[in-house]
């Protein structure tokens, strides 16, 4: 299953100062799981203007999830 997550968080650098989104997003996530889906999940930070910029990666927010 893919799920399109809100994961759009506050960052001071690489560094997420509120991470609400992310954990809402968990009960949705683990509850496929729990029917047997492989859950693969998609999202955005920002909007870059001229291509992909580092301060819009994803990565924060990826670590996060997976410590959840």
């Amino acid at each position: 299953v893919l799920v399109r997550c809100d994961v759009n968080v506050p960052l001071d650098g690489k560094t997420i100062t509120d991470d609400t989104r992310i954990r809402s997003s968990i009960p949705t996530i683990e509850y496929l799981k729990s029917k047997g889906a492989i859950v693969s999940v998609c999202s955005h930070l920002g909007r870059p203007k001229d291509g992909p910029e580092d301060k819009f990666s994803l990565a924060p927010c990826a670590e996060r999830m997976s410590e959840l």
